[in-house]
């Protein structure tokens, strides 16, 4: 993921615009490769959005585990 967000974090940073202000169009490697970038990083998103649901699923099931057995004793 790291190594990911440094490529994106690093093409931000490597503005486009002139010190006039203008804008400069992007190459289209340039644009497929941001496009091919922002998909990796869409679907990383939803899988880590996926795994914190089981997290949070698994946290709760520990707690009311842990309730039941404080309980018993």
């Amino acid at each position: 993921m790291t190594s990911k967000s440094s490529k994106l974090n690093n093409n931000q940073r490597h503005s486009h615009d002139d010190s006039d202000g203008s804008n400069q169009n992007l190459s289209e490697e340039e644009c497929a490769s941001l496009r091919k970038q922002c998909d990796e990083v869409t679907k990383e998103n939803t899988q880590l959005k996926e795994e914190m649901l089981i997290l949070r699923k698994t946290i709760q099931e520990l707690e009311d585990w842990n309730g039941d057995f404080s309980g018993g004793s």
